[in-house]
């Protein structure tokens, strides 16, 4: 979980998730500034969260190329 400037809440925090001993390459905003109401987004909605990811980014999708990765 990661502090975030807002200028209408002073700060938002951010969360990012690991799976497989990876970190998921995006974050989510938890639409709070109160540490506790973000723990409780973060873990009620890691479901949901990942799953809405996954089916937007599907991992078979990406191909070698010299210069790095490419979508297929």
């Amino acid at each position: 979980m990661k502090k975030v400037p807002s200028k209408k809440y002073g700060f938002l925090y951010y969360i990012r998730y690991i799976e497989n001993g990876k970190l998921v390459a995006s974050r989510w905003n938890t639409h709070t500034n109160n540490i506790d109401a973000a723990n409780c987004f973060a873990r009620d909605n890691r479901e949901k969260i990942l799953t809405a990811y996954y089916g937007k980014h599907d991992t078979n999708d990406f191909r070698p190329h010299s210069s790095g990765w490419l979508y297929g």
